[in-house]
Parts: structure tokens; C-alpha cells; sequence
């Protein structure tokens, strides 16, 4: 996995998606093009910038507090979406996988770390290779390799 990983340094960021409190960033080419490259990350991540928590997978708000308008609430989830923005257009420099914990660390320029943390046996993070019809899916135990659906 870790080689896979290395042969994504240097690829822009085209795209960040926060899909709940996961997030998504594509990496190269546009998302969904034939060859695109993405890796998603499931809570719990963080995004530090000169060492400074800048962003984490616990900032998303699962629903309206009591008495909350729609409004507000989605005004709340897009300023947490915000607070990662600054992965757009930014260039990965390097990612490496922890052998034994099976965390994920994506260092962009600019200082950004994306950083994942393994804590239960499900999946933690993916790596959707389009071009090559292969998802890596990552957890504790180690890498399973499937077909994207």
C-alpha cells in the first residue's frame, strides 16, 4: 500500500467533498474521469496547518439543535466544509500509512496534514483507483482489494 500511496506524490488536489463527516479528496485528474484518483477518509480525521488543528471529522453537526432553523443548521455544516477548503488546488507531497495502526498521513504543500486514526475493525480510509477498477479498502487488520462498483 505504501507504494501505491508514494505514486500519488505530486498530484493536485481537483476536488474536496464532505460527504457527513467523511471526507473525499481527489487527487490529479476530475472526479469521476475514467482515470481519477480519490482517497476517502472516515472519522476520526484531522487537518492541521503549521501544527494548529484547523479541522476534524467531530466538527460536523449530525443534525438541527432544538430550535435551530434548517437555515442555520446548514449555515453551521458549511462553515465546518469551509474550514478544509484549503485543500483545493493544493498539491499532495507525500502520504505514508502507519504499518501497525493502518493510520493515514497526506502532507500537502502550504504545511497541510490530513491525518487519519484507526480505531475500530470496519474500514478507516480507501484509496478508489478509477483506472485501474481497484479500491483498496484499509483497516486495522490490513488492505482488502475489490472492484469499484
Amino acid at each position: 500500500m505504501q507504494q501505491i500511496l508514494g505514486d500519488l506524490a505530486g498530484k493536485p488536489v481537483t476536488q474536496k467533498t464532505i460527504v457527513g463527516n467523511s471526507i473525499e479528496v481527489w487527487l490529479g485528474v476530475a472526479p469521476m474521469d475514467e482515470d481519477a484518483l480519490v482517497i476517502w477518509a472516515d472519522p476520526p480525521w484531522r487537518l492541521e496547518t503549521a501544527g494548529c488543528v484547523r479541522s476534524t471529522s467531530a466538527d460536523f453537526p449530525w443534525e438541527p439543535e432544538e430550535g435551530e432553523s434548517k437555515e442555520a443548521y446548514k449555515a453551521r455544516f458549511d462553515a465546518a466544509c469551509a474550514a478544509s477548503d484549503g485543500l483545493k488546488e493544493a498539491t499532495l507531497v507525500s502520504a505514508s500509512v502507519d504499518p501497525r495502526t493502518s493510520d493515514l498521513e497526506l502532507i500537502f504543500d502550504g504545511g497541510q496534514k490530513l491525518r487519519t486514526f484507526t480505531v475500530w475493525r470496519d474500514e478507516s480510509w480507501h484509496h478508489r483507483d478509477y483506472g485501474q477498477n481497484k479500491r483498496y479498502k484499509v483497516t486495522m487488520d490490513g488492505v482488502e482489494i475489490e472492484p469499484i462498483d
